[in-house]
Protein backbone atom coordinates (compact mmCIF):
# COMPACT_ATOMS: atom_id res chain seq x y z
CA UNK A 1 0.00 0.00 0.00
CA UNK A 2 1.56 3.29 -1.10
CA UNK A 3 2.32 5.60 1.68
CA UNK A 4 0.13 8.91 0.05
CA UNK A 5 1.82 12.51 1.16
CA UNK A 6 0.02 15.06 2.26
CA UNK A 7 -0.02 18.67 0.76
CA UNK A 8 0.07 21.84 2.63
CA UNK A 9 -3.07 23.83 2.64
CA UNK A 10 -2.87 27.16 0.80
CA UNK A 11 -3.70 30.25 3.29
CA UNK A 12 -7.29 31.00 1.11
CA UNK A 13 -7.95 27.08 1.70
CA UNK A 14 -7.33 27.40 5.22
CA UNK A 15 -9.36 30.57 5.99
CA UNK A 16 -11.94 29.84 3.60
CA UNK A 17 -14.79 28.47 5.93
CA UNK A 18 -14.27 31.21 8.14
CA UNK A 19 -14.57 33.76 4.96
CA UNK A 20 -17.99 31.76 4.01
CA UNK A 21 -19.57 32.34 7.29
CA UNK A 22 -18.13 36.14 8.04
CA UNK A 23 -19.56 36.77 4.53
CA UNK A 24 -23.19 34.58 5.29
CA UNK A 25 -23.59 36.66 8.60
CA UNK A 26 -22.87 40.37 7.21
CA UNK A 27 -25.61 39.78 4.59
CA UNK A 28 -27.96 38.37 7.50
CA UNK A 29 -27.12 41.55 9.61
CA UNK A 30 -27.24 43.74 6.67
CA UNK A 31 -31.01 41.85 5.26
CA UNK A 32 -32.28 42.69 8.85
CA UNK A 33 -31.09 45.72 8.99
CA UNK A 34 -32.42 47.06 5.90
CA UNK A 35 -35.83 45.31 6.54
CA UNK A 36 -36.29 46.80 9.96
CA UNK A 37 -34.39 50.46 8.86
CA UNK A 38 -36.88 53.78 9.09
CA UNK A 39 -38.41 53.84 5.60
CA UNK A 40 -38.87 57.64 4.82
CA UNK A 41 -42.56 58.28 4.58
CA UNK A 42 -43.44 61.33 2.75
CA UNK A 43 -45.14 64.26 4.68
CA UNK A 44 -45.58 66.68 1.55
CA UNK A 45 -44.30 67.79 -1.57
CA UNK A 46 -43.59 70.94 -2.14
CA UNK A 47 -43.04 71.65 -6.06
CA UNK A 48 -41.99 68.30 -6.07
CA UNK A 49 -39.24 68.75 -3.15
CA UNK A 50 -40.67 66.35 -0.35
CA UNK A 51 -40.67 66.91 3.23
CA UNK A 52 -40.27 63.80 5.43
CA UNK A 53 -41.97 62.54 8.74
CA UNK A 54 -38.55 62.71 9.84
CA UNK A 55 -38.15 66.16 9.20
CA UNK A 56 -41.44 66.93 10.76
CA UNK A 57 -41.07 64.85 13.76
CA UNK A 58 -37.29 66.80 14.24
CA UNK A 59 -39.20 69.84 13.99
CA UNK A 60 -41.78 69.05 16.69
CA UNK A 61 -39.17 67.86 19.03
CA UNK A 62 -37.17 71.14 18.96
CA UNK A 63 -40.10 73.10 18.69
CA UNK A 64 -41.18 71.44 22.02
CA UNK A 65 -37.69 70.45 23.28
CA UNK A 66 -39.50 72.05 26.00
CA UNK A 67 -40.50 75.12 23.88
CA UNK A 68 -37.81 76.55 24.95
CA UNK A 69 -38.81 80.02 23.01
CA UNK A 70 -42.06 80.14 25.34
CA UNK A 71 -40.15 78.77 28.29
CA UNK A 72 -37.50 81.71 27.65
CA UNK A 73 -40.09 84.65 27.52
CA UNK A 74 -42.04 83.02 30.55
CA UNK A 75 -38.50 82.98 32.59
CA UNK A 76 -37.53 86.68 31.83
CA UNK A 77 -40.91 87.71 32.18
CA UNK A 78 -41.34 86.48 35.74
CA UNK A 79 -37.84 87.79 36.71
CA UNK A 80 -38.07 90.78 35.70
CA UNK A 81 -41.36 90.82 37.43
CA UNK A 82 -39.44 89.57 40.63
CA UNK A 83 -36.66 92.40 40.07
CA UNK A 84 -39.75 95.31 39.93
CA UNK A 85 -41.00 93.93 43.30
CA UNK A 86 -37.44 93.67 45.00
CA UNK A 87 -36.31 97.05 44.40
CA UNK A 88 -39.42 98.31 45.97
CA UNK A 89 -38.32 96.12 48.96
CA UNK A 90 -40.61 93.22 47.85
CA UNK A 91 -39.89 89.63 48.24
CA UNK A 92 -41.84 86.93 46.91
CA UNK A 93 -41.56 83.00 48.52
CA UNK A 94 -40.59 79.93 46.57
CA UNK A 95 -44.56 79.11 46.04
CA UNK A 96 -45.43 82.67 44.76
CA UNK A 97 -42.75 82.34 42.32
CA UNK A 98 -43.64 79.16 41.33
CA UNK A 99 -47.20 80.43 41.05
CA UNK A 100 -45.89 83.40 38.76
CA UNK A 101 -44.10 80.93 36.21
CA UNK A 102 -47.17 78.86 35.92
CA UNK A 103 -49.18 81.73 34.99
CA UNK A 104 -46.79 83.64 32.85
CA UNK A 105 -46.30 79.71 31.00
CA UNK A 106 -50.01 80.10 30.59
CA UNK A 107 -50.81 82.95 29.21
CA UNK A 108 -48.07 82.70 26.41
CA UNK A 109 -49.30 79.54 25.86
CA UNK A 110 -53.08 81.28 25.18
CA UNK A 111 -50.81 84.14 23.47
CA UNK A 112 -49.09 81.40 20.82
CA UNK A 113 -52.29 79.28 20.65
CA UNK A 114 -49.28 76.50 21.08
CA UNK A 115 -51.68 74.10 23.02
CA UNK A 116 -53.92 73.43 20.09
CA UNK A 117 -51.79 74.00 17.05
CA UNK A 118 -48.34 72.65 17.60
CA UNK A 119 -48.02 69.95 14.57
CA UNK A 120 -50.21 71.99 12.17
CA UNK A 121 -47.76 75.04 13.07
CA UNK A 122 -44.89 72.81 12.47
CA UNK A 123 -46.08 71.36 9.09
CA UNK A 124 -46.84 74.49 8.07
CA UNK A 125 -43.39 76.07 8.70
CA UNK A 126 -41.65 73.54 6.78
CA UNK A 127 -44.03 74.00 4.06
CA UNK A 128 -43.24 77.75 4.33
CA UNK A 129 -39.64 77.33 4.09
CA UNK A 130 -39.61 75.63 1.35
CA UNK A 131 -41.23 77.61 -0.68
CA UNK A 132 -39.03 80.63 0.49
CA UNK A 133 -36.24 78.78 -0.28
CA UNK A 134 -37.14 78.24 -3.79
CA UNK A 135 -38.20 81.58 -4.62
CA UNK A 136 -35.03 82.81 -3.18
CA UNK A 137 -33.32 80.26 -5.37
CA UNK A 138 -35.59 81.43 -8.19
CA UNK A 139 -34.62 85.27 -8.03
CA UNK A 140 -31.00 84.65 -7.66
CA UNK A 141 -31.13 86.07 -3.37
CA UNK A 142 -28.71 84.02 -0.96
CA UNK A 143 -26.81 84.65 1.89
CA UNK A 144 -23.43 84.99 2.32
CA UNK A 145 -21.43 83.33 4.65
CA UNK A 146 -20.63 86.55 6.69
CA UNK A 147 -23.62 87.27 6.63
CA UNK A 148 -24.66 84.43 8.19
CA UNK A 149 -21.44 84.58 10.79
CA UNK A 150 -22.56 88.20 11.39
CA UNK A 151 -25.84 87.52 12.58
CA UNK A 152 -25.53 84.36 14.95
CA UNK A 153 -22.52 85.97 16.51
CA UNK A 154 -24.78 88.93 17.28
CA UNK A 155 -27.51 86.20 18.62
CA UNK A 156 -24.99 84.34 20.37
CA UNK A 157 -23.71 87.89 22.22
CA UNK A 158 -27.73 88.28 23.22
CA UNK A 159 -28.32 85.35 24.49
CA UNK A 160 -25.05 85.33 26.72
CA UNK A 161 -26.30 88.28 28.22
CA UNK A 162 -29.67 87.07 28.87
CA UNK A 163 -29.09 83.59 29.92
CA UNK A 164 -25.84 83.42 31.13
CA UNK A 165 -24.70 80.67 28.26
CA UNK A 166 -22.16 80.26 25.61
CA UNK A 167 -23.60 79.22 22.00
CA UNK A 168 -22.88 76.18 22.12
CA UNK A 169 -24.62 75.33 25.57
CA UNK A 170 -27.36 77.46 24.43
CA UNK A 171 -27.99 74.75 21.76
CA UNK A 172 -27.78 72.38 23.50
CA UNK A 173 -30.55 73.78 25.95
CA UNK A 174 -32.93 74.19 23.16
CA UNK A 175 -32.55 70.46 21.26
CA UNK A 176 -30.84 71.93 18.36
CA UNK A 177 -27.55 71.82 16.60
CA UNK A 178 -25.71 74.38 14.53
CA UNK A 179 -26.65 73.53 11.57
CA UNK A 180 -29.94 73.56 12.19
CA UNK A 181 -29.66 76.60 13.99
CA UNK A 182 -27.62 78.10 11.05
CA UNK A 183 -30.99 76.91 8.98
CA UNK A 184 -33.59 78.71 10.96
CA UNK A 185 -31.27 82.01 11.04
CA UNK A 186 -30.62 81.69 7.24
CA UNK A 187 -33.95 80.91 6.29
CA UNK A 188 -34.83 84.34 8.50
CA UNK A 189 -32.23 87.00 6.19
CA UNK A 190 -33.95 85.31 2.78
CA UNK A 191 -37.51 85.80 4.27
CA UNK A 192 -36.23 89.60 4.66
CA UNK A 193 -34.66 89.99 1.66
CA UNK A 194 -37.55 88.55 -0.49
CA UNK A 195 -40.20 90.91 1.88
CA UNK A 196 -38.58 94.26 2.74
CA UNK A 197 -36.76 96.16 0.05
CA UNK A 198 -33.53 97.93 0.41
CA UNK A 199 -35.29 101.49 0.12
CA UNK A 200 -37.89 100.66 2.97
CA UNK A 201 -35.24 99.31 5.35
CA UNK A 202 -33.56 102.72 5.15
CA UNK A 203 -36.29 104.93 5.51
CA UNK A 204 -37.33 102.57 8.63
CA UNK A 205 -33.40 102.81 9.52
CA UNK A 206 -33.10 106.42 9.16
CA UNK A 207 -36.82 107.26 11.34
CA UNK A 208 -35.80 105.28 14.49
CA UNK A 209 -31.87 106.11 14.80
CA UNK A 210 -32.50 107.23 18.36
CA UNK A 211 -34.62 103.71 18.81
CA UNK A 212 -31.77 101.56 17.51
CA UNK A 213 -29.46 104.11 19.20
CA UNK A 214 -30.49 102.43 22.65
CA UNK A 215 -29.69 98.60 22.40
CA UNK A 216 -26.39 97.86 23.73
CA UNK A 217 -24.57 96.88 20.88
CA UNK A 218 -24.30 99.99 19.62
CA UNK A 219 -22.84 101.37 22.50
CA UNK A 220 -19.65 100.95 23.84
CA UNK A 221 -20.56 98.40 26.31
CA UNK A 222 -19.32 95.29 28.33
CA UNK A 223 -21.01 91.78 28.79
CA UNK A 224 -20.01 90.67 32.78
CA UNK A 225 -20.95 88.65 35.42
CA UNK A 226 -20.47 88.60 39.12
CA UNK A 227 -20.30 86.94 42.35
CA UNK A 228 -21.75 88.23 45.71
CA UNK A 229 -20.45 86.67 49.05
CA UNK A 230 -21.03 88.90 52.70
CA UNK A 231 -17.08 88.84 53.35
CA UNK A 232 -14.15 90.09 51.84
CA UNK A 233 -12.21 87.09 52.90
CA UNK A 234 -14.14 85.05 51.21
CA UNK A 235 -14.12 87.32 48.03
CA UNK A 236 -10.38 87.08 48.10
CA UNK A 237 -10.35 83.28 48.48
CA UNK A 238 -12.42 82.93 45.55
CA UNK A 239 -10.42 85.33 43.65
CA UNK A 240 -6.94 83.31 44.42
CA UNK A 241 -8.92 80.26 43.27
CA UNK A 242 -9.96 81.21 39.96
CA UNK A 243 -6.88 82.83 39.59
CA UNK A 244 -4.76 79.88 40.86
CA UNK A 245 -6.62 76.82 39.43
CA UNK A 246 -6.95 76.46 35.88
CA UNK A 247 -10.21 74.40 35.70
CA UNK A 248 -12.10 76.62 38.22
CA UNK A 249 -14.83 78.37 36.24
CA UNK A 250 -16.62 81.45 37.38
CA UNK A 251 -20.21 80.73 35.96
CA UNK A 252 -19.99 77.49 38.67
CA UNK A 253 -18.68 78.94 41.31
CA UNK A 254 -21.52 81.79 40.99
CA UNK A 255 -24.12 79.26 40.95
CA UNK A 256 -22.67 77.89 44.33
CA UNK A 257 -22.01 80.76 46.28
CA UNK A 258 -23.41 84.34 44.64
CA UNK A 259 -25.81 85.70 47.32
CA UNK A 260 -27.57 87.78 44.46
CA UNK A 261 -30.49 85.25 43.41
CA UNK A 262 -31.28 87.34 40.35
CA UNK A 263 -28.03 86.57 38.87
CA UNK A 264 -26.77 83.82 40.43
CA UNK A 265 -29.25 81.05 38.29
CA UNK A 266 -27.69 82.40 35.37
CA UNK A 267 -24.06 81.83 36.41
CA UNK A 268 -23.65 85.22 37.90
CA UNK A 269 -24.53 86.80 34.56
CA UNK A 270 -25.40 90.32 35.35
CA UNK A 271 -25.76 91.48 31.48
CA UNK A 272 -25.46 94.15 29.35
CA UNK A 273 -23.78 97.47 31.46
CA UNK A 274 -23.78 100.58 28.91
CA UNK A 275 -20.87 103.52 29.51
CA UNK A 276 -22.63 106.09 31.28
CA UNK A 277 -25.66 104.61 31.21
CA UNK A 278 -25.73 101.97 34.16
CA UNK A 279 -28.99 101.74 36.52
CA UNK A 280 -28.28 102.79 39.15
CA UNK A 281 -25.92 104.82 38.43
CA UNK A 282 -22.50 103.44 40.06
CA UNK A 283 -19.17 105.40 38.56
CA UNK A 284 -16.62 103.06 40.90
CA UNK A 285 -18.23 99.85 39.48
CA UNK A 286 -18.53 101.27 35.86
CA UNK A 287 -14.54 102.51 35.95
CA UNK A 288 -14.00 98.59 37.51
CA UNK A 289 -15.44 97.25 34.27
CA UNK A 290 -14.27 98.91 31.47
CA UNK A 291 -10.74 99.08 32.83
CA UNK A 292 -10.75 95.03 32.86
CA UNK A 293 -10.45 93.45 29.45
CA UNK A 294 -12.54 90.15 28.28
CA UNK A 295 -12.09 87.56 31.18
CA UNK A 296 -10.16 89.67 33.81
CA UNK A 297 -11.29 89.48 37.20
CA UNK A 298 -11.93 92.79 39.57
CA UNK A 299 -10.81 92.63 42.98
CA UNK A 300 -13.46 92.48 45.94
CA UNK A 301 -15.68 95.35 45.29
CA UNK A 302 -17.25 96.94 48.41
CA UNK A 303 -21.28 96.53 47.85
CA UNK A 304 -24.85 97.80 49.69
CA UNK A 305 -28.25 96.28 49.45
CA UNK A 306 -29.06 98.29 46.30
CA UNK A 307 -26.44 96.43 44.51
CA UNK A 308 -24.45 99.89 44.56
CA UNK A 309 -20.32 100.20 45.19
CA UNK A 310 -20.55 101.06 48.91
CA UNK A 311 -17.57 102.63 50.57
CA UNK A 312 -18.49 102.71 54.12
CA UNK A 313 -16.30 100.57 56.72
CA UNK A 314 -19.17 97.74 56.67
CA UNK A 315 -20.30 97.21 53.40
CA UNK A 316 -23.45 94.64 53.54
CA UNK A 317 -21.79 92.78 51.15
CA UNK A 318 -18.47 91.94 48.23
CA UNK A 319 -18.49 91.19 45.03
CA UNK A 320 -16.00 90.23 41.78
CA UNK A 321 -16.65 91.11 38.68
CA UNK A 322 -15.46 88.84 35.32
CA UNK A 323 -15.79 90.95 31.94
CA UNK A 324 -16.86 88.19 29.52
CA UNK A 325 -17.15 90.26 25.98
CA UNK A 326 -15.99 93.85 25.29
CA UNK A 327 -17.70 96.57 22.35
CA UNK A 328 -15.71 99.14 21.54
CA UNK A 329 -17.66 102.29 20.80
CA UNK A 330 -18.33 102.47 16.88
CA UNK A 331 -20.62 104.22 14.51
CA UNK A 332 -24.31 103.51 14.25
CA UNK A 333 -24.75 101.11 10.79
CA UNK A 334 -27.70 99.30 9.07
CA UNK A 335 -25.29 96.44 8.78
CA UNK A 336 -24.92 96.08 12.33
CA UNK A 337 -28.72 96.25 12.94
CA UNK A 338 -29.94 94.09 9.87
CA UNK A 339 -31.67 91.58 12.29
CA UNK A 340 -33.35 93.78 14.47
CA UNK A 341 -34.39 95.71 11.56
CA UNK A 342 -36.44 92.65 10.16
CA UNK A 343 -37.65 92.35 13.67
CA UNK A 344 -39.36 95.65 14.62
CA UNK A 345 -40.53 96.14 10.74
CA UNK A 346 -42.06 92.92 10.47
CA UNK A 347 -43.59 93.41 13.72
CA UNK A 348 -45.44 96.32 12.13
CA UNK A 349 -48.98 96.16 11.20
CA UNK A 350 -48.39 97.36 7.48
CA UNK A 351 -45.34 95.01 7.14
CA UNK A 352 -47.05 92.24 8.65
CA UNK A 353 -49.86 92.22 6.39
CA UNK A 354 -47.29 92.55 3.67
CA UNK A 355 -45.58 89.30 4.66
CA UNK A 356 -48.95 87.67 5.14
CA UNK A 357 -49.84 88.72 1.47
CA UNK A 358 -46.16 87.43 0.34
CA UNK A 359 -46.78 84.00 2.25
CA UNK A 360 -50.12 83.59 0.45
CA UNK A 361 -49.44 84.31 -2.60
CA UNK A 362 -46.39 81.95 -2.39
CA UNK A 363 -48.78 79.01 -1.00
CA UNK A 364 -51.21 79.95 -3.60
CA UNK A 365 -48.71 79.45 -7.00
CA UNK A 366 -47.32 76.72 -5.59
CA UNK A 367 -48.28 72.82 -5.74
CA UNK A 368 -48.65 71.61 -2.24
CA UNK A 369 -49.26 67.79 -1.83
CA UNK A 370 -49.84 66.28 1.01
CA UNK A 371 -50.33 62.48 0.37
CA UNK A 372 -51.15 61.21 4.00
CA UNK A 373 -55.05 62.07 4.91
CA UNK A 374 -53.93 62.75 8.46
CA UNK A 375 -51.03 65.16 7.72
CA UNK A 376 -53.54 66.89 4.98
CA UNK A 377 -56.07 67.35 7.63
CA UNK A 378 -53.55 68.85 10.16
CA UNK A 379 -52.65 70.81 7.33
CA UNK A 380 -56.19 71.99 6.53
CA UNK A 381 -57.46 72.87 10.00
CA UNK A 382 -54.27 75.30 10.35
CA UNK A 383 -55.36 77.43 7.29
CA UNK A 384 -58.47 77.79 9.02
CA UNK A 385 -56.74 79.15 11.72
CA UNK A 386 -54.73 80.88 9.77
CA UNK A 387 -57.67 82.66 8.14
CA UNK A 388 -59.29 83.09 11.05
CA UNK A 389 -55.97 85.06 12.38
CA UNK A 390 -55.59 87.49 9.44
CA UNK A 391 -59.10 88.33 9.59
CA UNK A 392 -59.00 89.37 13.33
CA UNK A 393 -55.39 90.98 12.76
CA UNK A 394 -57.29 93.10 9.55
CA UNK A 395 -60.24 93.79 11.91
CA UNK A 396 -57.84 95.02 14.91
CA UNK A 397 -55.65 97.39 12.89
CA UNK A 398 -59.17 99.17 11.70
CA UNK A 399 -60.33 99.56 14.79
CA UNK A 400 -57.02 100.43 17.28
CA UNK A 401 -57.84 100.50 21.52
CA UNK A 402 -58.01 103.79 23.24
CA UNK A 403 -54.53 104.54 25.64
CA UNK A 404 -54.26 106.99 28.03
CA UNK A 405 -56.49 108.96 30.07
CA UNK A 406 -59.83 106.99 30.69
CA UNK A 407 -58.76 103.51 29.23
CA UNK A 408 -58.78 100.81 31.66
CA UNK A 409 -55.70 99.79 33.02
CA UNK A 410 -54.77 96.08 33.04
CA UNK A 411 -54.06 94.41 36.48
CA UNK A 412 -50.27 94.34 37.38
CA UNK A 413 -48.40 90.86 37.61
CA UNK A 414 -47.29 89.41 41.01
CA UNK A 415 -50.42 88.92 43.36
CA UNK A 416 -54.01 89.30 43.59
CA UNK A 417 -55.76 92.82 44.30
CA UNK A 418 -57.34 92.96 47.93
CA UNK A 419 -59.04 95.94 47.50
CA UNK A 420 -59.61 99.71 46.39
CA UNK A 421 -55.70 99.57 47.49
CA UNK A 422 -54.60 97.44 44.79
CA UNK A 423 -52.37 96.40 47.35
CA UNK A 424 -51.10 92.45 46.06
CA UNK A 425 -51.27 89.39 48.54
CA UNK A 426 -46.96 89.58 48.45
CA UNK A 427 -46.03 90.73 51.59
CA UNK A 428 -44.29 94.00 51.85
CA UNK A 429 -40.86 93.43 53.48
CA UNK A 430 -37.12 94.43 53.85
CA UNK A 431 -35.43 92.27 51.60
CA UNK A 432 -32.08 90.54 53.22
CA UNK A 433 -30.65 90.16 49.86
CA UNK A 434 -28.84 91.77 47.51
CA UNK A 435 -31.12 94.12 44.61
CA UNK A 436 -30.49 92.46 41.00
CA UNK A 437 -28.11 93.69 38.55
CA UNK A 438 -27.65 96.72 36.49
Amino acid sequence: MSEQTSQPRSPVAKWAPYIGMAVLLGLLIWSLTARRGPKEVIVARVNNHPITQRQLWRALERTDAGSWRRQMETMVAARLVQEELGSHNITMTDQEYSNLLQRADYYFRMLSGESQTLGQQTLDTLILGQLVRQEAQKRGITVSPEELEARIQQSADYTLARTGLNFEDWLKSTGQTKAEYEDHVSLRILTGKLVLPDKDRKKFFDANKARFAQLPHNNESVIYRQIVVAKKKEAEDIRKQLLSDDKADFAKIAKEKSLQPMTRDRGGMVGWAVKGKLNPPDPKLEKVLFSLKPGEISEPLPMNASGVTDDSKKPAFWRLVKVEKYFPPHELTMEDNADFIEQWMTSDPQFQSRLNEFYNNLRASASIEIPDARYKKLADAYKQLRDMREARDKASAMTLPQTGAGAESAPQPGGEKTGKTGKTKIQNEKSKQPAGGK
